[in-house]
């Protein structure tokens, strides 16, 4: 089959990365073209309409965020602005809508001798000494859809805490640009932390992305604020839950953490998930999308 994409993030390339093709990969052959395609997969970056008006063939909207960050005032997406025929996003399955994950894709479907190949996280993973305490990778505060950044307020009056990213950054450095992909540079960096605050920029009970797993690939402990019902699908053994907490119950068992070396040391080495889900195995929502394409 022949797929294509339409107003996808600045700097997207399907070559490089692409989780359709991937997954598409395990049941049928696939070519990435312009050309009559027989799908074209589009996000929120664009006008709808001009991808409706090009292309005749079946449209699906990929949907991987809650909110649209770069607009001002920053707003939710809601699945009516986006006609399609289909859609692939974090709400709960549908007639018209198959339920997908933003972390899916940063997983490899293709390579199972790569780091990111997705039967790994059946596995359990590898320490990484800890020389830091918790970091805070962000370009956004996300006030007024997320506690993240008063968090991280709260805890950098008792601690130092890395602020990596471009918001409230506060150290020289930090995440290498050297290493093959600035992924690649994020996990690296993440494994010297014992903790990584991995708030979602709003709350969704659907909806969770990359904050998770990221951490969890790198064998540091997330401190996880976000979709309650989505985050079962992880080994609730592997993270901090911070959703309806309080701030100071949250430190309180960080700190035991520390004091408690075999604790955190099990919390880092458990495998990501105790069974990869089965509602996002490749295969799984490969079939539900030629499913769709062959609805009329």
């Amino acid at each position: 089959m022949k797929i294509w994409y339409e107003n996808f993030y600045p700097g997207f390339d399907p070559k490089e990365h692409d989780f359709f093709s991937e997954i598409l990969g395990t049941i049928t052959d696939v070519e990435i073209t312009p050309n009559d395609p027989d799908l074209v997969v589009y996000q929120v970056f664009g006008d709808p309409n001009r991808v409706l008006e090009k292309y005749k063939c079946k449209k699906a909207l990929f949907l991987t965020e809650n909110i649209i960050t770069h607009t001002n005032p920053w707003k939710k997406i809601e699945l009516k602005d986006y006609p399609c025929d289909f859609s692939v996003t974090f709400y709960p399955e549908s007639d018209t809508n198959i339920q997908s994950q933003f972390w899916l894709t940063m997983l490899n479907y293709r390579d199972p001798n790569s780091f990111y190949y997705y039967k790994n996280t059946e596995n359990k993973r590898e320490f990484s000494h800890k020389t830091e305490f918790c970091n805070f990778i962000y370009s956004n505060p996300a006030t007024g859809f997320s506690p993240r950044y008063d968090f991280f307020k709260f805890l950098s009056k008792k601690r130092f805490i890395h602020s990596a990213g471009r918001f409230a950054k506060n150290i020289e450095g930090g995440i290498e640009t050297n290493v093959h992909s600035w992924h690649d540079s994020k996990v690296n960096y993440l494994r010297k932390f014992a903790f990584t605050i991995s708030f979602e920029n709003s709350y969704h009970e659907h909806y969770t992305t990359e904050k998770i797993l990221d951490p969890l690939l790198s064998s540091s402990v997330p401190v996880y604020w976000g979709g309650q019902e989505s985050v079962k699908d992880f080994n609730s053994n592997t993270f901090i839950n911070a959703y309806d907490r309080s701030f100071e119950e949250v430190e309180n068992e960080m700190i035991n953490l520390l004091e408690n070396t075999e604790k955190l040391i099990e919390m880092c080495t458990l495998p990501i998930f105790e069974k990869f889900p089965e509602k996002y195995l490749p295969e799984t929502i490969a079939t539900k999308i030629m499913d769709q394409l062959e609805r009329k």
